[in-house]
């Protein structure tokens, strides 16, 4: 079984759309949110516009897409990840892992100091799996209509660059 994480391009964007729906509908389930949650709203042609204005992965096992993420460098030293999703058919496979661990690669690579992201608090595998890939959440707000964390994994040293970009997403 090989694995690989590259870059997405529009030949992936079916599958990318497939994985995020079947994703976020588990995490509209558990969360009792449904058709309150973004991700399911989201498009292959908003997918299409993701890939150009940020970096989108995606996981290949064996020649099947079966994972992706996104971040954007929302300031020189902050990336800003979203739409992490992994086929609900080969969860707890290692393969979240490598995307996460590809996403501190990249994102180190592009100069930011620090990655962050947003997830429901409820998520206890996701919220793991964070602690695990040396994530820790930093606050939580219920703007949503759900206890969302906001998660930081610090890639430098020197402290947290300003934060204060988060405040919108």
């Amino acid at each position: 079984m090989e694995i690989i994480i590259r870059p997405a391009g529009a030949a992936d964007i079916p599958a990318i759309h497939r994985i995020i729906l079947a994703a976020f509908r588990k995490y509209a389930d558990v969360l009792g949110l449904d058709g309150q949650v973004s991700a399911l709203r989201e498009t292959e042609a908003d997918i299409a516009k993701e890939i150009v204005h940020k970096t989108v992965l995606v996981a290949e096992r064996d020649g099947e897409i079966v994972g992706s993420v996104r971040y954007e460098m929302i300031t020189e030293d902050v990336a800003y990840l979203t739409r992490f999703s992994v086929d609900p058919d080969v969860h707890n496979s290692g393969i979240g892992k490598l995307l996460l661990a590809a996403v501190n690669e990249y994102a180190a690579r592009q100069g930011a100091k620090v990655i962050a992201l947003h997830t429901a608090s409820k998520m206890t595998p996701l919220v793991r799996m964070y602690y695990g890939m040396g994530y820790y959440i930093k606050s939580t707000s219920e703007d949503r209509g759900y206890i969302r964390a906001l998660f930081l994994r610090e890639l430098a040293e020197e402290g947290l660059p300003d934060l204060s970009v988060l405040v919108n997403h």
